[in-house]
């Protein structure tokens, strides 16, 4: 039997409760904000709220 490294995965768990800011999202997608505005035009997230300054996204 050989021993072999298995690789290491990590991650986060969200929760519908929790609410993330646009910093956060980006941590956890590993996307620039940048990219942000073209994943919710096309309607992969829906921001909470309409104010651009305070937006918040839903964890899941």
């Amino acid at each position: 039997m050989r021993n072999e490294l298995l690789p290491l995965l990590s991650g986060e768990l969200l929760d519908e409760e929790i609410e993330l800011t646009l910093g956060e999202v980006c941590r956890a997608c590993r996307l620039p904000a940048e990219r942000l505005p073209e994943l919710v035009d096309e309607g992969v997230i829906e921001p909470l709220g309409r104010d651009p300054s305070h937006c918040r996204f839903r964890g899941v």
